[in-house]
């Protein structure tokens, strides 16, 4: 949730710098923090598998590279078919290679090492 919220400073610019009205504003932000709020939950979810800071910033960066697909662009694209079946192949794989390439056992994480010394 904090993730989302702290891309709320997005409506002051859209209003004053990129000339959009209130209305129009607040449908961007709330749709852009509603996505980042998403992200900030798989960012978190990837730190907590791995232990590590290096997969959320990854991921985040590589997010704001590519940024959201542009779907409109499908209908006139004269590979639709084509396109269709990358993203449905993409998302099945996303969510069948979740888990088994978030397995902890891989990343040694050290977050979770509570095991008190024995001195």
């Amino acid at each position: 949730l904090m993730f989302g919220i702290a891309h709320l400073h997005h409506f002051r610019h859209l209003t004053r710098h990129a000339g959009y009205d209130r209305e129009r504003s607040m449908r961007i932000v709330c749709f852009q923090a509603g996505y980042t709020t998403l992200f900030g939950i798989y960012a978190s979810f990837l730190f907590l598998r791995t232990g590590h800071f290096v997969a959320p910033f990854l991921s985040h960066a590589f997010c704001n590279y590519m940024g959201l697909p542009e779907l409109h662009r499908l209908n006139s694209s004269k590979d639709k078919n084509i396109l269709i079946v990358a993203y449905l192949a993409g998302i099945i794989g996303f969510f069948a290679l979740l888990m088994p390439l978030t397995n902890p056992e891989w990343y040694n994480p050290y977050i979770w090492n509570f095991v008190p010394s024995e001195t």
